[in-house]
């Protein structure tokens, strides 16, 4: 599995979320997480290449969860 973080004060937008290292570590899944929100495009080029995008509601729904176990 490969992780990107992405720390943004603006949207993250299709360059930010690189696919090529899945095929290039032979990734079973990939993930980006980030504190901001996705344009359209990213969310678009995510679907295509079967990325998983974690954006700021996921991520804190996610720690929320995490700490209140």
């Amino acid at each position: 599995m490969g992780i990107q973080v992405k720390c943004y004060s603006n949207t993250v937008s299709n360059k930010a979320v690189v696919a090529a290292g899945e095929a290039h570590y032979k990734l079973v899944k990939a993930i980006v997480l980030t504190n901001n929100y996705f344009t359209d495009s990213a969310r678009e080029l995510s679907t295509s290449n079967g990325v998983v995008l974690w954006g700021r509601n996921i991520l804190k729904d996610k720690i929320r969860d995490f700490f209140n176990e």
